[in-house]
């Protein structure tokens, strides 16, 4: 007999033998462990079964809807574990994923194919929509100057949600970005994204903003007027703080999806937790960066380019997603979350 159940973080169909029903397993898309639930008694499961319901039970870990049936039916959506177990150094019980379950490999190093991240079909539309769109939105400012403002707030939040799913599909191992076409996000899921976004960045890149803003403020009345970035020691300290803590509240960000995520405990704990991993991952970005800035530099004069470059900026993007999540697959354990 079969015991059906979801999973509680990411709501992935999952499907065990009843052998191992109160034990703990591995969701094998997320990773997050899961209980098994416990079933009703066998006569209760016979009448539920004979009448086509689905039981429900409740245990200390979530309400599940479940059912009982032969192996030979259980298929769609649901993944079956196999019988095998391995055995945790807690003694606790975790199945097995299939051979074909488990997440694709790279075919190249590392560092070359982390950069063909956006090349699925789904992550090249989504590049020419966030490309194009915001330029051709300029060329209506001129006759309707309101709807450039509406329209580009639509397009940044579709934006910034699929930059979200790219860090939960890396989280889960994908290495491509993830297949979203005919399936459109729910518009109230797009505006609380934008909102969690906003959010983060005031909490990352307020203080450094505010700063500046009371230099700038403090300058004009001329009270201030030899005020130098590159000697300002609260400036660089500010800014340090931005890009150190970005990152890991902004996976926590798309793994949590609540406030919680904004826990400074939970940054702090888990950056010790795989410090060297983390700060290699940040090194990383601010060469991404840099390159982009000095890029950007170089050409910005020719109109050609300040167009092209708003396509980098998304690929690039896209590229930092998968790495953010990509830090999180690799590091899951330690930071157990």
């Amino acid at each position: 007999m079969v015991i059906k159940f979801s999973c509680k973080n990411c709501g992935q169909k999952i499907s065990v033998p009843d052998v191992h029903a109160g034990k703990k397993g591995k969701c094998p898309k997320c990773k997050t462990i899961v209980i098994v639930p416990q079933v009703k008694s066998a006569a209760d499961d016979y009448e539920n079964l004979a009448s086509g319901e689905q039981l429900e039970h409740s245990s200390s870990a979530s309400d599940l809807q479940l059912k009982k049936e032969p192996p030979s039916q259980t298929g769609g959506t649901y993944r079956v574990f196999t019988n095998d177990l391995d055995t945790m150094p807690n003694q606790e019980q975790i199945a097995k994923i299939p051979e074909d379950e488990k997440p694709p490999e790279r075919k190249l190093p590392w560092i070359l194919d982390i950069f063909l991240y956006p090349t699925s079909t789904s992550g090249l539309i989504n590049l020419g929509i966030f490309w194009i769109l915001p330029i051709l939105l300029e060329f209506t400012r001129i006759i309707l100057p309101i709807i450039p403002g509406l329209a580009g707030l639509v397009v940044a939040g579709y934006m910034y949600y699929y930059f979200m799913e790219c860090i939960r599909d890396s989280a889960a191992g994908g290495i491509r970005a993830p297949e979203n076409i005919g399936s459109m996000p729910d518009m109230g899921d797009v505006v609380t994204q934008i909102m969690e976004i906003i959010a983060s960045v005031v909490i990352f890149w307020g203080p450094l903003g505010a700063y500046l803003l009371y230099k700038i403020f403090w300058q004009a009345t001329g009270d201030e007027s030899s005020y130098n970035l590159t000697t300002d020691m609260v400036f660089w300290l500010l800014l340090g703080y931005g890009i150190f803590f970005f990152p890991i509240g902004l996976l926590a960000l798309a793994m949590f999806g609540s406030s919680s995520a904004f826990n400074p405990v939970l940054w702090i704990v888990s950056i010790f937790s795989a410090f060297f991993q983390y700060c290699s991952l940040v090194l990383f970005f601010c060469v991404l960066v840099w390159l982009f800035s000095r890029m950007t530099s170089v050409f910005q004069q020719s109109l050609f380019f300040s167009y092209l470059f708003g396509a980098v900026f998304v690929y690039l993007a896209m590229v930092a997603s998968h790495l953010l999540g990509r830090f999180y697959y690799l590091n899951s354990e330690k930071l157990n979350w």
